[in-house]
Order: C-alpha cells, then structure tokens, then sequence
C-alpha cells in the first residue's frame, strides 16, 4: 500500500512538473491503478468477514478499505488526465469511472462512521434486557448478558477509536470529495467540449466559456 502511495505522488509531482504523461509515466499509472485495484478489492473482503472475527482487525480493515478506495480515486484522476491527452474520445467513460469511485468512496466514509451508532444501539437494547432479567431475578442468564455488554462495549470503545482516526484523517479529503460530488460539466447543456492537438497527442477539456472558432 504504501509503496502504491508513493508511486501515485511521484506521478502527480512529475505531471505537475512537465504538463503531460511521458511513456515511462503512462506505464506505472497502469501497473499501480492495476494493483490499487486489487488492494480495494482485498480490504472490502477483509472488511465484510463475520462479526465473529476480531474487532480490532474489523477495524484495521475498515481503515484500510477507505484508504486504498481513496488511492485509487486519486489514480482515477490521473488516468482522467492521461484520456485528455492520449483519448480524447474516452473522457466521458473516464469522467464517469472517477463520479462512481468518488461516490463510492463518500458512501463507505459515511458507512464507517456510522458502524459505532449500530454497536451503541445493540448495547443500549442489552442493558435494558439486562435490567428485565435482573428485576425477574434470573441471575445466572443475567451474568452471562453481562459478560456479553462487557465485550461489547469493549468493541464499542474500539470502533469510536477507529471512526476517530479515520475522521482525522479522511475527513477533510472527504470535504473535497464531495464539492466534487456537485460538479457534473458533462450534463450542463451549456457546456462545451474544446479539442487541440500538440506534439504531445490531441485534447479536449470541457469549458461553459464561449468557444471561438478561427478561421
């Protein structure tokens, strides 16, 4: 993962450097957006086990899914730029690949952080059946619902541990991801698609500007 991560940064320095992908650069964007794939794949595995898997793995799992769900939105991005100057005629298919990654991404985010409502929610249900039992004077099935909320809360505790370092370190990409979100030029009828050619290949970017034909 961390080895993906760094690959992804040298690309994004090396094209904000010299405006456009060289072939050695075309060539790791594919291998890493190949292996990014796989790692997202392998942590949403990971994440959906059983509840009878250990709560701090559950956890580790669940950070590690948004993370490389993010890598690979960041990849995604990248490759959006590489279309405009090698496939000009793909971008609407790339546009749409990084608005269903970014939506993802923005779903699992808000599903993480919920995960803590539904374990309190399952504690506060255990303490009242606790307290029915206990007034019924059931002892012996009492202290074994008791020993259950202890691990629960134990996995409560967990998970807000878990939702707090993924909000501090998620939260404000999430922010961004979802002004993102909002932006859709491709369906705004007034924008426009404008096409050029270089040495670099040809490419188009979409603009609501008034396009200038020259003659």
């Amino acid at each position: 993962m961390s080895s993906a991560i760094g690959i992804v940064d040298e690309l994004y320095t090396q094209h904000s450097t010299i405006g456009h992908f060289s072939q050695d650069m075309i060539i790791r964007l594919a291998l890493v957006e190949r292996d990014a794939g796989k790692l997202k794949a392998r942590y949403e595995i990971l994440d959906s086990i059983n509840e009878s898997t250990a709560s701090e793995y559950k956890n580790s799992d669940a950070y590690f899914t948004l993370l490389s769900s993010l890598l690979l939105l960041r990849i995604k991005y990248l490759r959006l730029c590489l279309d405009t100057q090698e496939n000009p005629e793909f971008i609407k298919y790339s546009k749409d690949n990084f608005q269903k990654i970014l939506d993802h991404t923005i779903s699992i985010y808000g599903n993480f952080r919920n995960r803590s409502k539904a374990i309190s929610k399952k504690l506060i249900d255990l303490e009242e059946n606790s307290d029915n039992k206990k007034t019924l004077g059931k002892l012996p099935k009492f202290m074994v619902h008791d020993t259950k909320k202890e691990n629960i809360k134990e996995e409560y505790i967990s998970m807000l541990e878990i939702e707090n370092k993924i909000n501090e370190d998620f939260s404000s990409a999430v922010q961004e991801m979802k002004k993102l979100q909002k932006v859709d030029n491709i369906n705004n009828p007034a924008t426009n698609l404008l096409y050029w050619e270089d040495i670099t290949g040809t490419h188009c970017i979409a603009t609501d500007e008034d396009v200038l034909s020259l003659n």
